[in-house]
C-alpha cells in the first residue's frame, strides 16, 4: 500500500496548491512532483519496482493537476480527470504489490515520536492514512465539483450558481468527510451517519426557504428576487443532493480503502 498512500498524498498536496487561486498553473503539478519525491526519499521507496512506479505516480498526479485546471478554465471537459483519478488509483492499487513496503525515516520517526497509536502503526499504514486525509480536503472539494458540472448540476461561465443559495460548502464539505473517516476508523459509524443526517438537518432551513420564494413567484410575487437569483428550488435540490451524495462517497471509499490496508 506504499505507492498507494503515495498517490493520495501527491494529489491531495497538489489540489491544496492548486485551491490557492494566486497560484500559477505550473506550481500545482510542481507541489506534486515534490511530493513524490520526498515520500519516496523518506519511505526508502528505492528498487527498481518502486522507482517505475513513482514515475506513474508522479505522471498521474501531473496529468490530473493538468485535466482538472483545464476543466476548470474552459468549463468543458469533466470527465477526463475523473477518469484519469478513477483508473490512475485502480492502476496503481492493482500494481501496489509491487512496491517495498515503507520504511526508511517514517519507520524511524514513528518508533521515536510519543504521539498516543502512532508508534502501533507500521509505516504503510501511516502514509495511507494522511494521504486519505489530505484527498477529503481540496481533493474532495475538486471531485464533487466535477460531477456537478458533469451532470449539470453547476452551470458554466458567470451564471448564478445554485451554491450562491447554499453558503459554506466548501468548508462543510471536507469537515464532515474529516468527520465520516474520523469516526469510521475509530469504529463509530452510528455517529457518522448522524453527521450525515445532520447535514440534512442545518440545510433544511435553506432548502425550504427557497422553496417558498419558488411559491410566491409562482403566485406572481418576489418576481424580482426570483430574476435575480436565475436559480429555481429544483435545481437548488439537485445540487444539494449529488453534491452530498459525492461528498459521502469520497469519505466512505476512503474508509474502505483504509480497511483494506
Amino acid at each position: 500500500m506504499s505507492i498507494v498512500a503515495v498517490l493520495l498524498l501527491a494529489v491531495g498536496v497538489a489540489d491544496l496548491a492548486r485551491s490557492v487561486r494566486t497560484a500559477q498553473a505550473w506550481i500545482p503539478p510542481l507541489t506534486g512532483l515534490v511530493a513524490v519525491v520526498l515520500a519516496g526519499i523518506l519511505a526508502d521507496l528505492h528498487t527498481v519496482a518502486d522507482l517505475l512506479l513513482l514515475v506513474l505516480v508522479a505522471a498521474l498526479t501531473t496529468v490530473w493537476s493538468a485535466l482538472a485546471e483545464r476543466a476548470r478554465r474552459r468549463e468543458r471537459g469533466e470527465a477526463a480527470p475523473l477518469l484519469v483519478f478513477g483508473l490512475g488509483l485502480a492502476a496503481v492499487f492493482a500494481l501496489a504489490g509491487a512496491a517495498s513496503p515503507a520504511g526508511g525515516e517514517v519507520v524511524r520517526w514513528l518508533r521515536w515520536t510519543d504521539i498516543p497509536h502512532l508508534q502501533d502503526l507500521s509505516a504503510d499504514r501511516f502514509l495511507l492514512l494522511l494521504g486519505l486525509v489530505l484527498v477529503q480536503l481540496s481533493t474532495g472539494n475538486e471531485l464533487v465539483r466535477l460531477i456537478l458540472v458533469s451532470v449539470g448540476a453547476m452551470k458554466p461561465g458567470e451564471q448564478a450558481q445554485p451554491s450562491d443559495s447554499l453558503r459554506g460548502g466548501r468548508l462543510l464539505g471536507p469537515l464532515e468527510r474529516l468527520f465520516i473517516l474520523g469516526l469510521g476508523l475509530s469504529g463509530q459509524l452510528t455517529a457518522a451517519s448522524l453527521v450525515i443526517a445532520a447535514k440534512g438537518v442545518i440545510r433544511f432551513p435553506e432548502l425550504t426557504a427557497r422553496s417558498g420564494l419558488a411559491a410566491r413567484t409562482a403566485r406572481g410575487e418576489g418576481a424580482l428576487q426570483a430574476e435575480v437569483s436565475g436559480v429555481g428550488i429544483n435545481e437548488v435540490t439537485e445540487y444539494f443532493l449529488v453534491g452530498s451524495f459525492v461528498s459521502w462517497l469520497v469519505a466512505m471509499a476512503g474508509l474502505a480503502l483504509s480497511l483494506l490496508a
